[in-house]
C-alpha cells in the first residue's frame, strides 16, 4: 500500500460487499517487515467504520498502522480472511455414486476504495475438475489453480463478479446447535458435558443409499 496523497495517514481502509460481509467469521491483518527468512509480522488492530459517500452495499474496516504512513511511503499488509458458508452444491440433489459439484462466487477484482495500480486473483479448487469458470480477460487455469489478471489501474470500488463451478467431496458439517453443560461439585472437581446438533450443508442425498 502507497500514500499517494498529501498529507500523512495513520490508517488504510478495506472493503467487503454486503454478500460476504453476513459471512465473515475471522479478519485477520498483519504489517509484513523484512524479506524471506528475516520477515516478521506484526497484528494489526481491525475495527469497522464508515464513510458517507460509498456504495450501500459495501462495508468498511479501518486497519490501524503501526505509524504514520508519509506521503509516497509504502507498507506491506497481510490479510486474512474466513467466510463461512461460501460454497453453494450444484446440483442440489446427487445419487451416491455421483461426485459432489459446488459453485463458488466471488470477483476477479479486489473491492477497494482506492485506486489498485496492479493485482492478480488465485483461486485453487481441490483437483482439476473445473466445471466451468467466467471468462473475464486474462484468465488462465493450471491444473487445479485458475489465476485472473494480471490487472492495472482499476477504479475505487471496481468489481467483476466470476462464478467458478467445480468438484468437492468434503463433507459439509455445520454445527446448526451447541450446548455445553459444566457442572462443579462441592470437592473442586469439574464435568463438562457437550452436545452438538450436525447437519450436512452439501447436496442432498437422492435415490437408494447402501
Amino acid at each position: 500500500v502507497q500514500n499517494s496523497g498529501a498529507l500523512p495517514s495513520s490508517d488504510v481502509l478495506i472493503a467487503f460487499p454486503s454478500t460476504q460481509i453476513k459471512r465473515l467469521s475471522l479478519l485477520n491483518v498483519v504489517a509484513v517487515e523484512g524479506k524471506r527468512k528475516k520477515k516478521s509480522f506484526k497484528p494489526l488492530t481491525v475495527n469497522p467504520t464508515k464513510l458517507s459517500d460509498i456504495p450501500e452495499d459495501v462495508h468498511l474496516f479501518s486497519i490501524s498502522l503501526p505509524n504514520s504512513l508519509n506521503s509516497g511511503e509504502t507498507i506491506s499488509l497481510e490479510l486474512l480472511f474466513i467466510l463461512t458458508h461460501s460454497l453453494e452444491p450444484f446440483p442440489v440433489e446427487i445419487s451416491q455414486s455421483e461426485s459432489q459439484f459446488v459453485h463458488y462466487d466471488d470477483s476477479a477484482v479486489l473491492l477497494s476504495p482506492y485506486l489498485v495500480k496492479e493485482q492478480v486473483t488465485h483461486i485453487k479448487t481441490p483437483n482439476n475438475k473445473i466445471e466451468s469458470y467466467t471468462r473475464i480477460n486474462p484468465v488462465n487455469v493450471v491444473g487445479s489453480e485458475l489465476k485472473y489478471g494480471t490487472y492495472s489501474d482499476r477504479l475505487p470500488f471496481s468489481s467483476d463478479l466470476i462464478r467458478v463451478h467445480f468438484e468437492n467431496n468434503h463433507p459439509f458439517a455445520v454445527v446448526e446447535e451447541f450446548t455445553r453443560e459444566v457442572e462443579i461439585s462441592h470437592w473442586g472437581s469439574i464435568q463438562v458435558t457437550e452436545h452438538y446438533s450436525l447437519a450436512h450443508a452439501g447436496a442432498r442425498h437422492m435415490g437408494v443409499f447402501s
